[in-house]
């Protein structure tokens, strides 16, 4: 495994074995491409598709003077209608990826605490259920409820948060970046969350009813986000 690692990675981990990367950090599912190919197809399809870059960081190989540039995932394409909407880095991610990927292993998450210091939990099995607002203006107003299962993987002292602190802390956090990410996105006209998607599948007569007006997009508000993380165990490394 080091030997592959050194010789082929991260070349070889984030291009041809993108699930294996995706298992030990789930930062940005890989899709494939049939999935790409069928969203062209549909009329209110959405799909986040992978950017993979070059990055200016080195490695050393072998104990020799190899420094092979590095490769990595720094963010996606939001494809929507078969069109590309514009390309969103991977830290302005964190709402899309708790809504979108329903499959998420682990991510590391840091909550701050006092003097600059972090803890951090580990989130994965995000659950989120979207509500519409009944039709009472011309905006479409839409209500996300999350639930994120955590475990805590580092804290920074003995005396420092209770886990009943850092879910409270976590939720607000994780709140203000949905709102954020999602009215930044929008404000490129990037609909990051797909909640054009879901409204083609879950509220298809409203659907068809605004779309015949012209874009979707900014007609969406956000009216309310209800996060809840639960810290099921922990694997807790202190230090300071």
């Amino acid at each position: 495994m080091a030997d592959t690692t050194l010789n082929q990675s991260p070349l070889m981990l984030e291009m041809f074995e993108p699930k294996e990367t995706y298992k030990q950090r789930s930062a940005i599912m890989p899709i494939q491409l049939q999935k790409l190919v069928n969203s062209i197809r549909e009329p209110a399809t959405s799909v986040l598709l992978p950017v993979l870059s070059v990055t200016d960081r080195k490695w050393m190989a072998n104990q020799k003077d190899k420094t092979p540039s590095m490769m990595e995932l720094t963010g996606v394409y939001v494809i929507n209608k078969g069109a590309n909407e514009g390309w969103v880095a991977e830290e302005d991610m964190m709402g899309a990826r708790l809504i979108r990927y329903s499959h998420m292993l682990r991510y590391p998450f840091s909550i701050p605490e006092r003097y600059g210091l972090n803890n951090t939990l580990n989130l994965t099995g995000p659950h989120t259920k979207i509500s519409l607002d009944p039709d009472t203006s011309e905006r479409l107003n839409i209500n996300i409820n999350l639930t994120v299962n955590a475990t805590v993987l580092e804290t920074r002292t003995e005396a420092g948060m209770s886990e009943y602190q850092m879910e409270q802390q976590a939720q607000s956090i994780l709140k203000k970046d949905i709102m954020k990410e999602f009215n930044d996105a929008k404000d490129k006209n990037i609909d990051l969350f797909g909640i054009e998607e879901w409204l083609y599948r879950h509220h298809n007569d409203s659907w068809k009813r605004y779309v015949s007006r012209g874009p979707i997009l900014p007609k969406i508000n956000i009216k309310d986000v209800n996060v809840k993380v639960i810290i099921k165990h922990s694997n807790t490394y202190i230090t300071g």
